[in-house]
């Protein structure tokens, strides 16, 4: 009988090798490795995605929070501007 530990340093690819190798009494240690070793591979592949989800959420606040400073002032300048340009109008009416 083979021990609990045989899959433990092996990858993916010599398990299957191994599964058509071994009796059967081997082959349920040998498809739960390879189940093992395929979710630590997911499981590492959707920690990068999340990671990188993470750094493109921050660069979009970042980037969000700089052009809302922009489009603060330019509210202010348009505003000034509109206010300065009706005092100019009522005088030219008054005038």
């Amino acid at each position: 009988m083979s021990s609990p530990d045989f899959t433990k340093d092996k990858n993916k690819d010599e398990l299957v090798r191994s599964l058509s190798e071994r009796g059967s009494g081997a082959e349920s240690q040998i498809k739960m490795g390879i189940i093992t070793r395929c979710t630590d591979e997911m499981k590492d592949s959707i920690k990068e995605a999340v990671d990188s989800i993470g750094v493109s959420i921050k660069t979009a606040v970042d980037s969000n929070d700089r052009l809302s400073k922009r489009v603060f002032w330019l509210n202010i300048i348009l505003g000034t501007f509109t206010v300065v340009g009706t005092v100019l109008a009522i005088v030219q009416l008054l005038k």
